[in-house]
């Protein structure tokens, strides 16, 4: 068997604190990395992530076990050379790259458009500088100027009303963009979802590696759903109100909180009771 774990950054493997070290460590500490003695257990971490390439390499570099970059909310991909990059591909980093869509400069123009009607009133990355992406997310200018370094998305506050932002939502899908609606910002994508980018991962790694694909999901706010509802496990960590985007079912289960102690806990927990090869002793 070999599980494919799709991670949500903030709110669900990052608490407020971003402990990018422990959360490498707790990565690398999932059972099944390496391939368990004498199973068939493998895992394959990808970071599902609103956050850039550059902000995504910061951690995935500190992880020994080489996880595959969904960022900007899955419009890009990053692929390292141990999980199956090909040859002949635009590489950064040490990774193949592939984004879906829509560039940040033609979302850019689309909302520049947008914002003249008078109810879509909105501020994004774009508009801001690195002292307020700092000041409005929490990290520091350095780390705010990585989180500006956008490819395929603009995060942006929404300042108008519920219905303004309904019909924003509208116009959006029909020039071919996307409003994914998460816990401190919305993002505007121009392709490719957190969804589609893990069925992406999925259809990829199959024609590669022999054996069955089993997905696991995590994730805690609006734009991580259709990853969480698409998977064949769900582990679901408390928004921000407190509350939970899906129901505990038989293929979802909650988890008490984020950060990579009770992430890296839930996660062998599932994989655990759903895997013959781990012993869960």
């Amino acid at each position: 068997m070999q599980w494919l774990i799709a991670t949500d950054l903030d709110g669900t493997l990052l608490d407020d604190g971003y402990p990018i070290e422990a959360a490498a460590a707790a990565i690398d500490s999932l059972p099944g990395l390496p391939p368990v003695s004498g199973g068939t257990v493998t895992l394959q971490v990808v970071l599902a992530t609103s956050k850039t390439l550059a902000e995504g390499v910061q951690l995935a570099g500190q992880c020994e076990s080489q996880p595959i970059l969904a960022f900007e909310n899955g419009a890009g991909l990053a692929w390292p050379t141990a999980a199956c990059a090909r040859r002949g591909t635009h590489r950064q980093d040490g990774y193949e790259i592939d984004c879906a869509g829509t560039d940040y400069r033609g979302i850019r123009k689309t909302l520049l458009r947008l914002r003249e009607k008078p109810d879509y009133r909105f501020r994004g990355f774009g508009d801001m500088s690195p002292a307020e992406v700092a000041n409005r997310t929490g990290l520091d200018e350095d780390a705010a100027a990585a989180a500006m370094q956008r490819r395929t998305s603009e995060p942006l506050i929404w300042q108008g009303s519920a219905a303004a932002l309904r019909s924003f939502e509208r116009d959006l899908d029909d020039l071919g963009l996307n409003l994914d609606l998460g816990g401190r910002f919305h993002h505007v994508t121009g392709g490719r979802n957190k969804a589609g980018a893990v069925a992406a991962i999925r259809q990829r790694l199959a024609r590669v590696r022999q054996g069955a694909i089993v997905t696991l999901a995590c994730g805690d706010a609006p734009n991580d759903v259709e990853m969480l509802r698409t998977a064949d496990f769900a582990l679901v960590f408390p928004g921000r109100n407190g509350g939970y985007v899906l129901p505990e079912d038989a293929a979802v289960s909650h988890a008490p909180g984020p950060g990579p102690e009770a992430w890296l806990k839930c996660v062998s927990r599932v994989i655990q009771s759903n895997s013959p090869e781990v012993d869960s002793t």
